[in-house]
């Protein structure tokens, strides 16, 4: 279950979440409209009875104020249950992590948190808008360990603007220092409708080449796999049993719920996307709490689309994001057998040259070749058009 939180104080200028300035006044008709919603879901037919994971994102879950997000968890705990030992995580700002919202965070269940740090170059932070320092990633890791937490991420971003291998280098170093059991690192994404992300698009400023964004790729590997973390996924390192579960479970196209605004769903094999706006997704949620008494089928009147065409090449997307890779057994039921097998002899010739690695259970990336992966996944599905030209796009 993931919840969307999409309040920050600030908009950093390379982001193009859904997000808002934080009002603390707006709080309270995101929390009810949070426990209206997951009434509303846990009466619609094929709702998993219990949930393996809790993720609260956003935005920045970590600004709200610690009452208001002990409501938050006490309307959802009220409604769904969870299977016992699950995961619950949290996303927040190093300026967030004082002891009463840290307080509430452990009181409400969670365990893991997600530090955006970013970098650790108090004038790199300044670049991205953001409004801690290097100082307040170091305090609020520490004092989070006071508070018992059991799994701490760090996340970075690599190859924005200005930024330099060296640069990189000193921010992960300054990271492993810190002793995190998970970090996170992200390549830049230009986002139209950015400050940020406009000014590379209209050639105002640049960034690095993706040459250079492939050292960058190469540095946080060979770093962090030397400290002992592994390289689980594309962009994530988890020490033994530090895995985020929850995306995990993504990345397996496993079911998960989305709640607030913007958020994305995918239950029974359809999925749906909330409002983007907090204004437009409250309405709803308040227009259809009247009639909760009666069964709402899911996703309580979203628009839904049908992920069966498109079933098997996200299977392979996502799967081969995974070091593990693409396993035969998470094909979904409505990829029939000859599909399958086109998958199966579309991937020869992939592994003939050394893209792909097969395993016991199916295909994964070869290790030289993972920053490649959407790339290889693309010409994997080409090599299966091209065996079935007539196939459904």
């Amino acid at each position: 279950m993931y919840v969307h939180v999409p309040f920050c104080t600030v908009r950093c200028p390379y982001c193009d979440f859904a997000t808002r300035p934080y009002r603390a006044e707006e709080a309270p008709r995101l929390v009810t409209c949070v426990a209206h919603e997951v009434r509303l879901r846990a009466l619609a037919p094929g709702t998993p009875q219990a949930w393996g994971s809790l993720y609260f994102g956003g935005g920045t879950p970590s600004r709200l104020e610690p009452d208001a997000f002990r409501a938050l968890v006490k309307g959802i705990d009220a409604a769904l249950a969870f299977v016992p030992g699950h995961e619950r995580s949290l996303e927040a700002n190093p300026e967030d992590l004082d002891g009463a919202r840290l307080q509430a965070f452990r009181d409400s269940g969670v365990e893991r948190l997600s530090i955006g740090a970013q970098s650790l170059f108090d004038d790199e932070l300044a670049q991205l808008g953001r409004v801690h320092d290097a100082r307040a990633v170091e305090t609020g890791v520490a004092r989070a360990r006071t508070f018992g937490f059991k799994s701490l991420s760090v996340d970075l971003m690599y190859a924005y603007p200005g930024h330099t291998l060296e640069r990189f280098a000193g921010t992960l170093e300054r990271a492993l220092a810190l002793g995190p059991d998970h970090v996170s690192a992200y390549a830049y994404t230009a986002e139209s409708g950015t400050p940020m992300g406009d000014a590379v698009q209209k050639g105002t400023t640049g960034r690095p080449d993706e040459d250079a964004e492939a050292l960058f790729f190469e540095t946080a590997r060979d770093m962090l796999e030397a400290a002992g973390f592994r390289h689980y996924e594309i962009s994530n390192f988890a020490r033994p049993g530090h895995e985020t579960l929850h995306h995990v479970n993504y990345w397996r196209r496993g079911e998960y719920l989305g709640l607030g605004p913007s958020a994305v769903s995918f239950v029974g094999e359809r999925r749906a996307r909330a409002p983007r706006g907090l204004v437009a997704w409250a309405e709803r949620i308040e227009a259809l709490a009247g009639g909760e008494s009666q069964a709402t089928p899911f996703p309580a009147r979203w628009d839904v689309e049908d992920a069966a065409p498109f079933a098997a090449f996200e299977t392979v997307f996502l799967g081969l994001r995974l070091d593990g890779g693409v396993r035969t057994r998470d094909w979904p039921a409505a990829v029939d057998v000859p599909e399958r097998e086109r998958w199966r002899a579309a991937a020869t010739p992939l592994v003939e040259r050394g893209w792909l690695r097969a395993t016991a259970g199916g295909w994964r990336v070869a290790r030289a070749e993972r920053l490649r992966t959407d790339a290889i996944a693309l010409a994997w599905r080409e090599g299966v058009d091209r065996l079935a030209p007539l196939r459904a796009s």
